[in-house]
């Protein structure tokens, strides 16, 4: 519920101002991650990577993709058989709930359509974040050299 936190034995309690806490400081750590990454790439040169590079990448998305339809099989209310069960135990346990850590109700009121708008509207103000910060490195660090500054991000 907006406003509301999840306490102890399941009751919700309403926000307090440092409920709003962690929210701040994963998008201060997201943005500050997103420098030290680019940063780091234009240091190491990665503008023609190697196949170990894009293997990784690609791996590491199908991993997280992987977890990420685990745990919604694991939410699911549905008795598996022994196995299966306790692989979905365990992936319940890797599987971060990003609204309830982050608390995004306490941040403000939204809807349905609010939560979702929030969740691709971070992926695209990322995705912005990163072309200014590049835009900004090249024209300061490159004296605008664009056409030898293209970046594989």
């Amino acid at each position: 519920f907006d406003g509301h936190v999840p306490a102890q034995g399941g009751a919700c309690v309403p926000c307090k101002a440092e409920d709003r806490v962690p929210f701040i400081m994963a998008s201060i750590a997201a943005i500050g991650m997103c420098v030290v990454l680019y940063a780091l790439f234009e240091s190491v040169g990665f503008h023609d990577p190697g196949h170990g590079a894009l293997l990784a990448g690609i791996s590491t998305g199908l991993l997280v993709n992987l977890m990420q339809q685990m745990s919604v099989l694991g939410v699911l209310s549905i008795n598996y058989a022994e196995p299966l069960a306790t692989f979905l135990n365990a992936m319940r346990v890797l599987a971060f709930d990003v609204e309830h850590f982050l608390r995004i109700g306490c941040i403000g009121s939204l809807s349905a359509f609010g939560h979702f708008t929030l969740k691709v509207g971070i992926i695209l103000a990322a995705m912005a974040f990163v072309a200014i910060m590049h835009f900004m490195f090249v024209m300061l660090r490159h004296r605008g050299r664009f056409r030898e500054r293209q970046h594989v991000i």
